[in-house]
């Protein structure tokens, strides 16, 4: 074999050789090689935002890219989500998501599917809800504010930044329990939600801990939360199921468009998994109220399909499905 012949004959060994290098499905360039663009599905200032800003900086030192954040509010916190349907699954689009993404598309056409149009990555902490009034409120107790509004049909107005989410629900289902009538009052965000209620705009605010400054500043009183159990940091607070009302929770996740390569889904998961370590984002957790509840993407995945059905019955329920 001639010299020229030894020499090709090498070289096509050494390309041969970095093609099986390179992971199934992934370009010879490192991944991330250029900023990531982050969903917020809603407006700056609400606890979504709050608690999400310090992980995205973590994950970004980690990662070795920026994290760009684009606050995306509407639909009830879907939008950003649901715009994802049309971008790339090359892993440079995310966003936060909660089972919003099912509630929403169980009461109205949305122009996605939660179960298939969606890359779930990793879950990250379970959002602390709750019914809230001013601290000078006459009422003291979700009993207190039932037999008022039951007294006063379509007086009591109430804010949430989510309207079709778990916090709409849980008044809905209040009021149908109770066969009473009470008004929502929707904001762009949970943050616009409470401030609402400090203005005198609402009487009530249902919301996630975006009243979480608030409750610490003094002025608001926090008279249910929507979890299974109390809050080990609002301890004394009674739950819904206590009450004997229907129980919502909404884990907040980390999301890509569907069919993304299971490598990049793996070295984004391994990102937000070790960023949720982060002294900065665990203050901020602890600040909102908040207690991580991790899922790895396996996990997570099987979580959603799990509780779909469920959310689905609970829309069902409350009288908010979607007509056929």
């Amino acid at each position: 074999m001639g010299k020229r012949s030894q020499v090709f004959c090498v070289s096509f060994a050494v390309i041969a050789l970095s093609l099986i290098a390179i992971p199934n499905g992934l370009s010879q360039d490192k991944y991330p090689n250029r900023p990531i663009t982050f969903l917020i599905p809603f407006a700056a200032g609400g606890s979504t935002d709050v608690m999400f800003r310090p992980l995205l900086d973590a994950a970004s030192k980690i990662i070795g890219q920026p994290l760009v954040v684009v606050n995306k509010p509407g639909a009830s916190g879907t939008l950003a989500p649901a715009s994802m349907k049309t971008a790339k699954p090359d892993g440079y689009t995310l966003s936060s998501c909660t089972n919003n993404l099912m509630l929403v598309s169980y009461m109205e056409d949305v122009g996605y599917d939660p179960l298939n149009d969606f890359t779930y990555i990793i879950r990250l902490y379970c959002s602390t809800f709750g019914i809230a009034v001013k601290s000078d409120s006459p009422w003291k107790t979700l009993k207190d504010l039932v037999e008022y509004a039951k007294q006063h049909p379509n007086e009591i107005k109430y804010s949430t930044s989510s309207p079709g989410g778990p916090h709409h629900f849980a008044m809905e289902d209040i009021a149908r329990k109770e066969g009473l009538k009470w008004n929502i009052v929707p904001y762009p965000s949970g943050g616009n939600a409470t401030m609402a209620l400090l203005g005198g705009h609402v009487q009530v605010t249902s919301q996630d801990s975006s009243w979480a400054p608030q409750y610490h500043a003094g002025k608001i009183r926090i008279l249910a939360t929507f979890g299974d159990e109390r809050s080990s940091y609002l301890p004394n607070v009674p739950t819904l199921k206590e009450l004997g009302y229907r129980s919502w929770s909404s884990p907040n996740g980390i999301a890509g468009p569907a069919n993304m390569n299971k490598n990049i889904v793996k070295i984004l998961h391994d990102t937000f998994k070790k960023a949720m370590a982060d002294p900065g984002f665990n203050k901020t957790l602890d600040n909102m109220l908040v207690s991580p509840c991790y899922l790895g993407t396996e996990d997570y995945n099987r979580y959603v399909r799990e509780v779909a059905p469920v959310l689905k019955d609970a829309v069902r329920m409350v009288g908010l499905e979607k007509k056929k």
